[in-house]
């Protein structure tokens, strides 16, 4: 069933998806999001609504990128490209649209949400590196 022959971009993945829909599940509430503030050091009266937003956003983003990552498993590596090519502008997006969210006026004081997101994007090259998806690569 599983059709992606690499077994430690398999590992990889199915890594991925446990931790997205961990994460994404727990970042779109705002309980979850402020005990999360809290422990990474940030004061719970310093979360503003600006904070939330920035975590549900990456949330939602997570739980979107497991259920890409599922159908990238369930597909033949060449008919998945589309889904890691639009994981990958997705991620790019999102990353850019966090960096401008941290920077406005509401911002917040935390860049956690900012640096989780830029750090996505990373880790989307390099899986799409390792898949063989560039232009001129051969599988």
């Amino acid at each position: 069933m599983i059709k992606v022959e690499d077994t430690i971009s398999r590992v990889i993945i199915c890594f991925l998806i446990v931790l997205f829909l961990f994460y994404g599940f727990m970042f779109i509430d705002n309980e979850p999001v402020l005990a999360f503030a809290e422990r990474i050091g940030t004061n719970p009266s310093d979360v503003d609504a600006a904070h939330i937003l920035l975590f549900a956003n990456l949330g939602w983003v997570y739980i979107v990128f497991a259920v890409g990552f599922t159908a990238c498993l369930l597909a033949p590596i060449e008919q998945s490209t589309v889904f890691f090519r639009m994981m990958l502008v997705g991620s790019f997006v999102t990353s850019i649209r966090q960096i401008v969210l941290f920077m406005g006026e509401d911002g917040g004081a935390n860049p956690v949400p900012m640096v989780a997101s830029i750090l996505v994007f990373i880790l989307m090259n390099v899986l799409y590196d390792r898949a063989g998806m560039r232009i001129g690569r051969t599988f």
